[in-house]
């Protein structure tokens, strides 16, 4: 009997996390399959559920019935809402693709973007490419309100006094991520942070294991239907950092 070849790997792997994003879902996986396909790049889109109380997954179920055929759609569904880290973790070790990358809900970095993250990438420049609102050339194109400013930067500029951060990267929390599908597979299964602050994590474990991160710009839009509340996430933010501090140290 002659054992059958196995599926080529898609090109990409495109990690959604959606907690609760029913109204969104099916414009992300329409407007994500049309660009991938339209640019013969044969993709995964995985939508990894953070404890959803919606009907969000139901509507990507529905959704996939018009995909085209080089175009294939995975759901993660988990019942207990345990974070974003979680959701994108579970995505990256699920990732069948050459290379990883998670893009958050909503449509906030219009997908053309994401070429220039998967050219840094094959041309071998980078093993991790990241998109940052804070390049020269990047574009804001709906802002923030100005308390999300503020506390944004306050945030970056505390994190990189007490962190051994990467000095030269601008935008840390940016969800727009592409990986070579070892640094992924590398660095999400020893991830242990399931909250906001897992890119941090990711980005100091890269950081020791060798891996370059390059970052590119890109166009971005606030979303005001954004799950971070800073009010209710600042313990579990605080919490986290501390942890980092502990686990990697003083910045140097």
């Amino acid at each position: 009997m002659v054992a059958a070849k196995p599926e080529p790997r898609p090109a990409l792997s495109l990690i959604i996390p959606i907690l609760n994003e029913q109204s969104k879902i099916a414009d992300d996986i329409r407007s994500a399959a049309e660009f991938c396909q339209g640019h013969g790049i044969t993709t995964e889109i995985i939508i990894a559920d953070d404890g959803s109380r919606d009907a969000g997954i139901n509507v990507a179920r529905e959704t996939i019935k018009n995909l085209p055929e080089d175009i294939s759609l995975v759901i993660l569904e988990n019942r207990v809402q345990r974070g974003k880290g979680a959701a994108v973790r579970s995505g990256m070790l699920a990732a069948q693709g050459e290379i990883i990358m998670f893009a958050d809900s909503g449509g906030n970095v219009p997908w053309q973007f994401l070429v220039a993250g998967l050219d840094l990438i094959k041309k071998g420049t980078c093993q991790i490419a990241h998109g940052s609102r804070k390049l020269p050339e990047s574009k804001i194109l709906v802002r923030q309100s100005m308390l999300r400013r503020f506390l944004s930067s306050a945030f970056q500029r505390l994190a990189h006094m007490i962190l051994p951060l990467p000095g030269d990267l601008t935008d840390t929390q940016c969800g727009f991520k592409l990986y070579t599908r070892a640094a992924a597979k590398t660095l999400y299964q020893n991830c242990v942070l399931e909250g906001f602050l897992f890119d941090l994590e990711i980005i100091l474990s890269a950081r020791n294991a060798g891996f370059t991160i390059v970052e590119f710009p890109i166009d971005w839009s606030w979303d005001k239907d954004s799950r971070l509340r800073y009010g209710r996430s600042t313990f579990l933010v605080l919490k986290e950092l501390v942890f980092l501090f502990k686990t990697f140290g003083r910045s140097r």
